[in-house]
């Protein structure tokens, strides 16, 4: 049930007894997956975060600056979200909710602080572009397979 990985019903579920709770619960973290099976994950990630870093930056950078941004700041999280934090987190027989939600505030907080400090964007933009690229992402990304 794919409404399950929403932001949205994700916080639902913390305020109700919800038919997600099993998916929510599950310590399935980590299944190995080569690099071509991890690319479109990541490009799908980039592509749709894209918009939302123009939005937030088109007033301070160039476009190619924008590209540039968005794909550091990409490379930078994801793999980690992907690889990494599945792998630490089983070791804590950590749920799949524990991932969903360290993995999205790991990443638009890596972004924001790289934002400000790499590329001098203000806290308050750099938070907000942070936030809702990864909110975006993640919100439509589940429904493009």
């Amino acid at each position: 049930m794919i409404e399950c990985l929403t932001p949205w019903n994700i916080i639902w579920n913390f305020f109700n007894a919800h038919q997600c709770s099993d998916i929510y619960n599950s310590t399935s973290l980590a299944d190995p997956v080569t690099f071509l099976e991890y690319l479109p994950y990541f490009l799908k990630t980039f592509i749709l975060e894209l918009p939302v870093y123009l939005f937030f930056l088109r007033h301070h950078k160039k476009l190619n600056e924008i590209l540039q941004i968005n794909s550091i700041l990409n490379f930078a999280t994801h793999p980690i979200v992907f690889f990494l934090i599945p792998l630490i987190l089983l070791q804590f027989n950590a749920t799949y909710l524990h991932y969903l939600v360290i993995a999205e505030v790991f990443a638009p907080l890596v972004e924001a602080l790289l934002l400000i400090y790499a590329y001098k964007v203000g806290y308050g933009r750099a938070f907000l572009a942070g936030i809702a690229a990864n909110l975006f992402s993640w919100s439509l990304g589940i429904y493009w397979v």
